[in-house]
C-alpha cells in the first residue's frame, strides 16, 4: 500500500454500471495519509442494479472532504466505508487542496487545508457525509492502532431525510456532540468503550441501536426512534427523554444499573424491556414494562394513564420494589416474582 494517497478536487474515479448491473468497488488506502478531495462514483445501472462499494481509509490519517456517489436509479444505494484510527465528523463544507509543479504531480502542502493541528487525526466533513447519505448508506469504522485510540466524535449536525442508514463502529468511544436526525436507522457500536450523547439523536422511520462493549451508555440528549436498543457492559444513565414511536419497543440491557431522571415515553404497542444485574430507577409513561434484575427496582409513573409492570426472575422479593406515582397509575402485571 502507498504511504500517501491523495485525490485532488478535480479528480474523478468511476466504477459505474452502464445499462444494467451493480456498481463496482473502489478502495483508497494508505499507510500514512489519505487525502480525499475529489469525486468517486460507483453507481448502479440506469435500467437496474444496486449501488456499489467505496472505501476511503488510512492506517494513520484520513481527510475525507470529497464527494461519494453510490446511488442507484432503480435499485438500492451502495455503501461508503471510512476506516481510519480516530475520526471526527466536522461541521462545514468541502475543503480542497491542489497539485502543483510542472507537470502538476506534486501535492502542494502549502494549500492543503487539512495540515493544521485541528486535522491531526482523521476527519470527514458534514457536507460530503450528507451528500453520500442522500444516495446510499455510510459506515465509519475506527481501529485503535497507530496514532489513534479508536474514538468517533460527531461535532457537526447531521440531518438527512433519504432513509439511508448511518453506522458508527468504534474501537473505543463514541461521543455525539451535535444533533443527528435521520429518516434511516442509526447504529452506534463502541466495541471497547462507552457511548455518550451530548446532543439529540433521532430516527424518524428507523431504529436507534447503541452497544457499548467496554463501558457505559450516557444519554444526555434526547433519543427518539421507532425502536431503541441500548446494550452496555456498564451502567445505562438516562439524563434526558427517551421516546419510542410507531409501535416500536425500547430494550435496555446492562451489566450495571439502569437509572436517571430522563422520562421514558412508551408507544402503547411496543413497551419497555429492562434486563440488568444492577438496580433500576426510571420514570416511565403509560405502557407495558418488563423488568428482569437481581437488584432493586424503583419506578416512577410520569404521565396520565396506566403503566403495567411485569417483574421477571430474581427480584429481591417485594421488598426490593419501590413504586412512586407522580401521575397516572402503575400496576403490577401477572409476571411471576421469584
Amino acid at each position: 500500500f502507498p504511504s500517501h494517497d491523495i485525490t485532488a478536487e478535480t479528480s474523478e474515479i468511476k466504477a459505474d454500471a452502464t445499462v444494467n448491473g451493480d456498481g463496482g468497488k473502489i478502495i483508497l488506502w494508505s499507510d500514512e495519509y489519505t487525502g480525499f478531495y475529489g469525486k468517486i462514483f460507483a453507481r448502479g445501472g440506469l435500467e437496474g442494479g444496486n449501488g456499489g462499494f467505496i472505501e476511503t481509509s488510512s492506517k494513520n490519517n484520513l481527510q475525507a472532504f470529497g464527494l461519494v456517489n453510490t446511488g442507484s436509479t432503480l435499485g438500492r444505494g451502495g455503501n461508503w466505508l471510512l476506516d481510519p484510527t480516530d475520526l471526527t465528523i466536522r461541521a462545514g463544507g468541502n475543503l480542497n487542496g491542489a497539485f502543483g509543479g510542472t507537470p502538476a504531480t506534486t501535492w502542494d502542502t502549502a494549500t492543503d487545508p487539512t495540515t493544521g493541528a485541528d486535522f491531526a487525526t482523521a476527519t470527514v466533513g458534514v457536507t460530503p457525509l450528507l451528500a453520500a447519505l442522500a444516495l446510499g448508506s455510510v459506515t465509519i469504522s475506527t481501529s485503535g492502532t497507530g496514532s489513534g485510540t479508536g474514538n468517533i466524535s460527531v461535532n457537526g449536525t447531521l440531518v438527512d431525510v433519504s432513509g439511508s442508514s448511518l453506522t458508527l463502529l468504534a474501537d473505543n468511544n463514541i461521543i455525539i456532540n451535535n444533533t443527528v436526525t435521520l429518516a434511516g436507522s442509526i447504529s452506534l457500536n463502541a466495541n471497547g468503550g462507552s457511548i455518550t450523547t451530548n446532543a439529540n439523536i433521532s430516527s424518524t422511520t428507523g431504529t436507534v441501536s447503541m452497544i457499548a462493549g467496554g463501558g457505559a451508555i450516557t444519554l444526555n440528549g434526547t433519543t427518539t426512534a421507532a425502536g431503541i436498543l441500548g446494550r452496555s457492559s456498564g451502567d445505562i444513565q438516562i439524563n434526558n427523554a427517551v421516546t419510542s414511536t410507531g409501535g416500536g419497543t425500547i430494550q435496555l440491557i446492562s451489566a450495571g444499573d439502569v437509572t436517571g431522571p430522563g422520562l421514558i415515553s412508551l408507544d402503547p404497542v411496543g413497551g419497555l424491556s429492562i434486563d440488568t444485574t444492577g438496580d433500576v430507577s426510571v420514570s416511565v409513561t403509560a405502557g407495558p414494562v418488563a423488568v428482569r434484575t437481581t437488584g432493586d427496582v424503583t419506578l416512577f409513573g410520569g404521565a396520565a394513564g396506566t403503566t403495567t409492570v411485569g417483574l421477571v426472575n430474581g427480584i429481591n422479593g417485594l421488598s426490593g420494589l419501590d413504586i412512586s406515582v407522580t401521575a397516572g397509575t402503575i400496576e403490577l402485571g401477572d409476571a411471576p416474582v421469584d
